[in-house]
């Protein structure tokens, strides 16, 4: 049985969970700022999607907050799109007009500068590379070590990065792991300087300064000397 949103689109079924009540005037709301057909329809079906899973996972609406938009972007069976962020961000703002969940309470510290980094570079990968949830999961602590290694005291500041910084950390961590978390280690690696660049951050590849864990013997990683900063 279809559920007519308005007169332009329906849904094939009508919305569950906490929110389906809220999805007509989500739809409204988002028509009145000047959201064409099609975007509507992608935000309103984001936001059934996203009330499914909520009384799936027995959240109710008083308990939403943003980060369960993020656990479902990760959690659900498809990939991410670009936009599926900005949609459940749209649905939260709606239903804070509407005095139906809470305002988010600011916490009273920001996250540390390599924190911020690792969520920019989280938030890339959710939305423009829709990677698979398991993917962001290993890549996240790749990073985030290698940016702790780095600048360990505090400050980031990606343009400083060299060649020699990437063999260094390397170097040093793969003496403790396996074949196979050595190449997630260092594709991780790749991606994330590779984003670097592609938002001009650095302006080397240092993404070619990882070594290809196919050339190793685990024992005997490439040397620095090629490397130059």
């Amino acid at each position: 049985m279809k559920y007519f949103i308005n007169a332009d689109f329906a849904l094939s079924r009508p919305p569950e969970g906490p929110v389906a009540s809220y999805i007509i005037p989500f739809a409204e709301w988002l028509v009145d700022r000047g959201y064409g057909l099609v975007s509507t329809r992608n935000q309103v079906l984001m936001a059934a999607g996203f009330s499914s899973w909520l009384r799936q996972k027995g959240i109710a609406l008083s308990d939403i907050s943003g980060a369960h938009a993020g656990r479902y972007l990760l959690d659900r069976a498809q990939r991410p799109k670009l936009g599926d962020d900005a949609a459940l961000r749209h649905l939260l703002a709606f239903l804070r007009s509407q005095n139906a969940i809470a305002e988010e309470i600011k916490a009273d510290h920001s996250p540390s500068p390599v924190e911020q980094h690792v969520l920019a570079y989280e938030r890339y990968l959710q939305d423009a590379r829709a990677l698979s949830r398991q993917t962001i999961i290993n890549y996240r602590p790749v990073v985030r070590d290698f940016l702790n290694f780095r600048f360990s005291d505090g400050g980031v500041s990606l343009a400083q990065l060299r060649a020699v910084d990437v063999t260094d950390f390397v170097q040093k961590r793969v003496s403790r792991l396996n074949m196979r978390r050595a190449k997630t280690m260092t594709t991780a690696l790749r991606s994330f300087l590779s984003y670097a660049r592609y938002r001009g951050d650095i302006t080397a590849d240092l993404a070619a300064a990882v070594p290809i864990v196919a050339n190793w013997s685990l024992s005997s990683i490439p040397r620095r000397s090629a490397a130059k900063r």
